[in-house]
């Protein structure tokens, strides 16, 4: 097992997280909670977190699904 990661190192890898799983407001969000008028984004679901946060955490897990995505010829894995 790898050394215990820094304060900062988890710090930047949530921010990291967050940033890609946020999607953007849209009015019915509005409409249903006044109070995401100002939010920049919405997390909408804890899982698509924590499914980043094992491929970041294990990248040789991510590594070998890009891999197996561009052997069956899915070249789009964004």
């Amino acid at each position: 097992m790898g050394s215990p990661t820094t304060r900062m190192q988890d710090a930047v890898r949530i921010l990291m997280l967050i940033d890609n799983a946020v999607e953007s407001v849209t009015e019915t969000d509005i409409a249903d909670d006044a109070a995401l008028e100002t939010a920049v984004g919405v997390v909408r679901t804890q899982v698509r977190l924590q499914k980043l946060d094992f491929w970041v955490r294990n990248p040789d897990y991510l590594a070998n699904e890009l891999l197996n995505d561009f052997e069956n010829g899915d070249r789009d894995t964004a």
